[in-house]
């Protein structure tokens, strides 16, 4: 992938002229080979973190023999280098090795034990590997060995995110009875939890998802989807907090793990208008795991929903493996990098990084970063491994 410079995009972020001087001030411009950029503010101790250009594993490319990934999930780097991918299709699991040759495929499709009927979410907490899937969870051994099936307890969880020590942050499901037609968005329940412990340690009543309340032919609510270019609340867990990025501002909700309330990770930011390129974008993305002949169905019926006026504040929010706090700006449609803000657990910015709008980040190692990137031409998932150093 070619270079790209820094300065032009991060610029191109900041839609009113008073936003500059702040930026300028909080940020120490440094250009870096490769696509990558990673800033630092002159009010902390300096930390660069630079990611190579090109990655090392490439994985579903057209020419590998692993071209055979239709929408990834979940990735992690395991011991000795091999790759973990949790893939919707025929095998859930599928196991590489350091240079990207598949070894190993499990998880087929079914209900039984290391079966798994429709996947959500793959998560990696410490030496354990958790499948979520429509029903129930599954867990399996680094070695990709099935051990047990249970459910999480307590309240039905939405979105799940969990730390090396196996302890789980979740964002619960809207209410039936505050569900709308057309556009709305009510508190959720936030809380903590061991894997299948039912009693939980609650965080609160939170701003959730802003959604989409669908009528059938009789005007009436049939069912209620997330909003295209809406505020989606992401999650995330260290070793000692939990973090709530709302996307109303670049600013995360913290608690230590007993759930009491801490100084909010907070950054500057400034509104975005949402424009008709993002909508386009974000149509895209939706439709593009469906059969070609699904497509212009499903997009037609995507453009019947109102654009928002202005942009979700944050998109994805990460926990690195050194305890790093990374929390993505939305990405711009026009835009060929987006802004990454690097925290450190006492709330100061670490960094700042710019990153391909395209590319999904999954895992942010020590020493590296995983992701996906869809094939312009062949509109397949592609997931790739880049070194970082720091």
């Amino acid at each position: 992938m070619r270079s790209l410079p820094f300065v032009l995009p991060l610029l191109s972020q900041c839609e009113s002229p008073s936003v500059l001087p702040v930026v300028w001030r909080f940020v120490a411009l440094t250009v870096l080979s490769g696509f990558i950029v990673s800033t630092t503010p002159r009010t902390s101790a300096a930390q660069t973190i630079r990611v190579a250009a090109a990655p090392t594993i490439r994985i579903g490319d057209d020419d590998a023999e692993s071209a055979l990934l239709s929408d990834v999930v979940g990735a992690t780097r395991l011991p000795g280098g091999r790759v973990l991918i949790a893939n919707r299709g025929d095998q859930a699991l599928l196991l590489f090795d350091d240079t990207g040759r598949l070894l190993q495929k499990s998880g087929r499709k079914g209900q039984g034990p290391g079966e798994v009927p429709f996947l959500l979410a793959m998560h990696r907490c410490g030496s354990s590997i958790y499948l979520v899937d429509s029903e129930r969870v599954q867990e399996f051994s680094l070695e990709v060995q099935y051990r047990r099936l249970f459910r999480f307890g307590g309240e039905a969880s939405y979105r799940q995110a969990c730390n090396a020590s196996g302890q789980f942050v979740h964002m619960g499901w809207e209410r039936e009875r505050e569900m709308r037609t057309g556009v709305f968005r009510s508190n959720v329940n936030f809380w903590i939890s061991e894997a299948s412990d039912a009693r939980g340690i609650p965080l609160g009543a939170f701003p959730g998802s802003e959604r989409w309340g669908q009528t059938g032919t009789n005007g009436k609510l049939v069912g209620t989807r997330p909003m295209l270019l809406g505020r989606e609340p992401r999650i995330a867990i260290s070793e000692r907090a939990a973090y709530i990025a709302t996307g109303d501002s670049l600013s995360l909700l913290t608690f230590d793990l007993k759930g009491t309330r801490q100084p909010p990770l907070r950054a500057p930011s400034a509104p975005v208008p949402a424009e008709a390129a993002d909508m386009d974008l974000e149509i895209e993305r939706e439709v593009a795991f469906l059969p070609a002949g699904a497509r212009d169905r499903e997009a037609k019926n995507l453009r019947a929903i109102p654009r928002p006026r202005m942009l979700p504040a944050t998109r994805a929010l990460l926990v690195d493996e050194t305890g790093l706090v990374w929390v993505q700006s939305y990405p711009r449609a026009r835009m060929p990098t987006v802004i990454w803000t690097v925290f450190r657990p006492d709330g100061s910015v670490a960094s700042r990084v710019a990153l391909p709008t395209t590319l999904d980040v999954l895992e942010i190692g020590r020493g590296y970063l995983l992701g996906t990137i869809r094939d312009a031409d062949t509109d397949l998932p592609e997931v790739r491994l880049y070194p970082v150093s720091r």
